[in-house]
């Protein structure tokens, strides 16, 4: 975890759980963009540690 704001705990707990996929950064952005648009639809928001959002 690379910086504090993604250490300090949200009221829905703190993460502890990471995966790593080895692809080429375009295939990692999209994954990532979809779990993000997951989040949005299930949620109505991002991911608590999610601040940050390109739609391209």
């Amino acid at each position: 975890m690379d910086t504090e704001a993604k250490r300090k705990g949200t009221d829905l707990g703190v993460p502890f759980w990471f995966d790593y996929l080895v692809e080429d950064g375009a295939k990692v952005a999209a994954i990532e963009r979809g779990w993000m648009n997951q989040s949005i639809l299930a949620d109505g928001e991002m991911p608590a540690l999610n601040k940050v959002y390109s739609p391209i």
